[in-house]
Formats: C-alpha cells, structure tokens, sequence
C-alpha cells in the first residue's frame, strides 16, 4: 500500500509544477480544494479524512509552507496575502501584477517598451482591465 502524505506537501508540489514567481492566498485556497477532490497530486494519495478543506485547513497549509521556506511573504504587497515561490527566479513587476490580477493586462507605454515599440523605459507600469462588471 503506497504511503499517504499530507496535505501541505501535496500543495507543495502543486506549487512547484506552476511556472509563476507568486501565488495569492486565493489561488492557494483553488490549489488545496483542487487536492482534495483528486485525492492525489502527481500520482501520490493524499492523507484525508474529509471531502473538502476548511478555512482552518488552509491557514495551516499556509502556515506549513511559510515554516519550511516553499513560501515567504512577499514584501511589495503587505495588504495583501502574495507569496513568493521558493527557487522562481525574482519576479517582475508585470508578472506579479497578472498573477495577482489574472484579468489585468499590460497596456500603454509599458506594453510598448515590453515589445520594442518604443526606446522610452516607463517609470510607471500601466496597466488596464475590464470594468468590474464584466
């Protein structure tokens, strides 16, 4: 019988197949639900005694993770819970603005100096999304 492990290691090597440098609260909360209901995580069962996590749960995951270093608080966003990724190289801007906000895209300036539109180095990141209602 294969041996289980628990939860907050199979958050752990979910984390470490995504290819971003930062990761929300939120999407740590989609990750954990996404381990209970497969019951595994790249071949490995899971260790469960419920069918879905609680918020308790999660704060310990969370807790785990910090304590052995896979996540540390990200320190250009104390508001909010984003984490840095143990081993990702040091994040850009834009790609924590995306991560953070999946509809946000860059626009303007900035995405024309990202695409070698423009010889002019934005000092601030311009962003755009969709009203809120959509």
């Amino acid at each position: 019988m294969p041996t289980k492990i628990k939860t907050s290691k199979a958050v752990a090597l979910a984390i470490a197949a995504l290819e971003q440098p930062v990761i929300t609260e939120y999407q740590l909360a989609l990750l954990l639900i996404d381990c209970y209901r497969n019951r595994s995580v790249q071949g490995k069962q899971l260790a469960l005694t419920k069918n879905f996590p609680s918020a308790r749960e999660l704060t310990r995951v969370i807790d785990e993770l910090l304590g052995t270093a896979v996540l540390s608080y990200s320190k250009d966003f104390s508001r909010y819970q984003v984490f840095e990724i143990f081993g990702k190289s040091k994040p850009a801007a834009p790609d924590v603005a995306c991560v953070i906000d999946p509809f946000c895209y860059v626009s303007h300036l900035s995405a024309m100096s990202y695409h070698g539109l423009s010889d002019r180095i934005p000092r601030t990141l311009f962003l755009s999304s969709p009203a809120p209602r959509l």
